[in-house]
């Protein structure tokens, strides 16, 4: 720039300033005018010229490279889909085996000495809502209804343990408190360790005598409806929830029963629901609605016209709003006693009930394989503690869940396990050298003669 001043440049500066003060690289070159000095222009041009070439390059290679990162994220996505659509598969199949596991069939009782009916509506795929009606003896029948705290999958297999224990503890003669007490036995070890708790409602309606014992374990109390009378009476008992302690204190009730009696046993999630404007249920309601239903229907199928009828005025009062909780409803009507006694020797109905256990037994140690195989040792360790606590002597399950406290790192559970394994083991080898491979590896870790588990 010879002969320019100092304030001839600065000048060009100002002016070059200026036309990259509304200049876009991507729309335009850099075009010189009749005011600049041209040498200054030139060699800026030069260099804006080279930056604009840089900045397109940049611009196509992160082109690329976001091609590259939508691809990833489009596998991504599809792994994740794929992934949630084989969860829901999993619920789906979990739901089908818990309403398998409600009353139905040949053990819902068509007897002309009492009435059954119940409904179940879980908020989730599967809920921690449980009833049961188990024949005991020739003619008695216990209604159990339970509520497992929390929701979905965790709650639903712990309501599958409370079933199994229940059917497995209740026996002709056996008090209801006495049978309350064993369950929390079973259940004390896993529930109190996973953090969770039941509430439960135990009643035997003795068909003999006319009368109905019963235990409350924390739940919201039965309804007796006294249907000759019209009146009702709240079926409660002092008691404790099961699972969080290893004893609790439980006392049975017993009440005379007359033809006609209705004994509703419902979750709070009925007299809990609410509508838009935040309003309750309540138990108020729903025994005013029993009562409107109980005298105006004089048919045999009183029950199940009292269940249809809290489900429709529970639609009709939420108004659609969502709930939070599972809702379980189940009616027992006693009608008349029975001609006969019992005689202590097993039923077709107690035969069916005992195949049943078997299988669900089956079901929980399929379940519990399966968690394993995948993986998911602690959703396999409360099943299979589940299994030990229900059958102790059920080999199998207690090696298998050894194999399950290992990987989850509780070495001296897993121990004690194995130890009692090999003692259950008697003339099966197999279980025996399972055993004693598990205990090899918890005393000798770094030995590389041992075989991982699932080799053994």
């Amino acid at each position: 720039m010879a002969g320019n001043s100092d304030k001839e440049l600065w000048e060009a500066l100002r002016s070059f300033a200026l036309h990259l003060a509304s200049w876009s690289p991507l729309e335009s070159n850099f075009a010189p005018t009749q005011d600049d000095s041209p040498e200054l222009l030139s060699a800026i041009g030069q260099i804006i010229n080279a930056l604009n070439e840089d900045w397109k390059a940049r611009l196509r290679e992160s082109g690329v490279e976001g091609e590259r990162r939508t691809l990833d994220l489009s596998r991504a996505y599809e792994a994740l889909q794929a992934k949630s659509e084989e969860m829901n598969r999993d619920l789906e199949t979990a739901r089908r085996i818990q309403l398998q596991l409600l009353p139905q069939g040949p053990e819902i009782p068509l007897r002309d000495e009492l009435r059954f009916s119940a409904s179940y509506q879980s908020v989730d795929k599967v809920g921690g809502d449980l009833y049961d009606l188990i024949r005991v003896g020739k003619n008695a029948y216990a209604l159990l209804i339970a509520d497992v705290s929390g929701h979905g999958l965790p709650s639903a297999l712990i309501t599958m343990l409370v079933k199994a224990a229940f059917r497995t503890r209740v026996r002709w003669g056996v008090a209801t408190d006495a049978v309350c007490r064993e369950v929390n036995t079973v259940l004390h070890p896993i529930v109190n360790e996973l953090g969770f708790f039941v509430t439960a409602f135990f009643g035997i309606l003795d068909l003999e005598t006319s009368t109905l014992r019963y235990t409350n374990c924390g739940h919201n109390p039965a309804v007796l409806y006294h249907k000759a009378r019209s009146d009702v009476v709240l079926l409660d008992t002092p008691g404790m929830i099961l699972g969080p302690l290893e004893d609790v204190d439980l006392v049975e009730g017993i009440t005379a029963l007359e033809p006609g009696d209705l004994i509703i046993a419902y979750t709070d999630g009925i007299t809990e629901a609410r509508n838009f404007l935040d309003d309750l249920y309540g138990e108020t309601r729903l025994i005013n609605l029993i009562r409107k239903y109980a005298l105006l229907n004089k048919g045999p199928d009183l029950p199940k016209v009292i269940v249809d009828a809290v489900a429709m005025d529970l639609r009709k009062f939420s108004m659609g709003a969502p709930q939070v909780d599972d809702q379980s409803l189940a009616i027992l009507q006693f009608q008349c006693s029975a001609e006969d006694t019992h005689t202590g020797e097993p039923t077709d109905e107690e035969l069916l009930k005992q195949k049943r256990n078997r299988a669900l037994i089956q079901n929980l140690n399929k379940e519990a394989r399966k968690a394993y195989k995948e993986k998911h040792y602690p959703e396999a360790e409360a099943i299979l503690k589940a299994l030990v606590a229900l059958f102790p002597e059920h080999k199998s399950a207690t090696i298998l869940l050894s194999m399950t406290l290992h990987k989850l790192g509780k070495k001296q559970e897993c121990r004690d396990r194995a130890i009692e394994a090999l003692n259950l083991a008697g003339a099966d080898s197999r279980i025996g050298q399972k055993a004693s491979q598990i205990l090899r590896k918890i005393h000798s870790p770094l030995r590389k003669d041992t075989p991982p588990f699932e080799d053994i």
